[in-house]
């Protein structure tokens, strides 16, 4: 067989694969072998259970008690910081929406750090919120993509969303943006760290294309690996020029530090609802 048979073979083979999901099938496969191979620890830290290691390797690609628990308070730290630059704290608010809760990887802080009675925790994986509800105090609610979130109008005057625009397709973003207008009220604060043009992963290219950084100057929004939205098997990248049309008329935004220059290596951006 000739080199452009070959190469003709191999590209039918990649298109059968990804049309049947087998790439999806062998990822969730090598979450579950890092699941079997975490190291036992506690089951409870800080007084607080500790989610299955399966969960911790679907937020955070890794098994590790210490990671799960470090890169969470990384980021609400960060959190912390930012919003003390806008006269805001976790303990001042009224209402706390932890957007993309997982399973409470920094939901579990900011209860400690606002009170039980404020946070409510909302994700789009059913098992996490579940397990949540079961192990955590707070409200939590489980949602599907690109469903309205189970809020009345102004239910929330802060709110934070870590890497979640990280696994969403623009068109999704936008829709994200206006429901969580929706149910932000006049003044509210809401934090999102994402990755922008900066990142380190930004400077790589696939398969001899251009780079994530080369294609988010033409188009302000890239997605890499588009399968399994919302999960984090697909890489989304924007410009915080583009994350800020995106999230529409409802949202000023206030702040922005780029990736590289956080503690939690994403960028972060600060919106208030007009």
């Amino acid at each position: 067989m000739s080199e452009p048979q070959v190469s003709a073979l191999r590209r039918i083979v990649r298109r059968v694969s990804w049309a049947l999901g087998v790439p999806d099938l062998l990822y969730r496969l090598q979450e579950q072998q890092m699941a079997r191979a975490a190291p036992k620890g506690p089951a409870v830290h800080d007084g607080l259970p500790l989610p299955p290691a399966l969960m911790r390797v679907m937020v955070i690609g890794t098994a590790s008690p210490d990671d799960f628990l470090e890169s969470g308070k990384a980021h609400l730290d960060e959190f912390e910081a930012v919003l003390a630059e806008q006269g805001k704290t976790f303990v001042g608010a009224r209402a706390i929406l932890d957007i993309g809760c997982g399973c409470g990887r920094l939901a579990r802080l900011t209860i400690r750090r606002g009170g039980d009675d404020k946070v409510t925790g909302v994700d789009i994986n059913r098992p996490m919120v579940e397990w949540c509800r079961r192990n955590l105090p707070g409200r939590w609610a489980a949602i599907r993509i690109g469903q309205a979130l189970p809020f009345g109008a102004a239910a929330f005057d802060l709110g934070y969303a870590c890497s979640v625009v990280t696994h969403l397709r623009e068109d999704t973003t936008a829709r994200w943006f206006a429901d969580l207008a929706r149910v932000f009220e006049p003044g509210g604060v809401l934090l999102v760290s994402f990755h922008d043009e900066h990142h380190p992963t930004a400077a790589l290219a696939v398969r001899g294309g251009p780079t994530v950084r080369e294609r988010l100057a033409q188009t302000g929004y890239a997605v890499e690996v588009d399968r399994m939205e919302g999960s984090n098997r697909l890489a989304a990248y924007a410009t915080i020029e583009r994350l800020a049309d995106l999230a529409g008329p409802g949202f000023e935004l206030l702040d922005y530090r780029q990736a590289g220059r956080t503690a939690c290596r994403q960028a972060i951006a600060v919106f208030k609802r007009r």
